[in-house]
């Protein structure tokens, strides 16, 4: 399989680094709202190219975040008028929004069971 490659501008054969084991990170929502059909475009293409890799013979390992704290997502959690502490007013919210952004990509048929989701809090004391 090729692709093209837009450090190099070049179209590149996919080949496995690590025997047939591929792994693939992939930028996920930031989760303050509801996600629209132009941020699913990228999702369904992250979720072709997994498929596509395992049907080739290779395995993979797929990496996505949640984006679940910066400015939008304090000022989500802030304007929620919740009245717990602002740890847990953004954790509450994140949540909310990771747990719909899950259920609209089983909807459209993505394989959330294949994705590692990692949380950019997994990272911050």
């Amino acid at each position: 399989m090729k692709l093209f490659n837009t450090l190099t501008k070049t179209t590149t054969e996919v080949t496995a680094l690590d025997n047939q084991n591929v792994r693939i990170y992939s930028c996920g929502p930031t989760v303050y709202d509801h996600i629209h059909i132009g941020n699913l475009s990228s999702f369904i293409f992250a979720d072709t190219l997994r498929r596509v890799i395992d049907v080739s013979g290779n395995t993979t390992k797929h990496v996505m975040n949640f984006t679940d704290v910066d400015d939008k997502t304090i000022k989500r959690a802030l304007e929620s008028g919740s009245s717990d502490d602002p740890k847990s007013a953004l954790k509450n919210v994140t949540n909310k929004y990771a747990d719909l952004f899950l259920r609209d990509m089983e909807v459209i048929g993505n394989d959330t069971k294949s994705v590692e989701f990692v949380r950019a809090t997994d990272n911050i004391e």
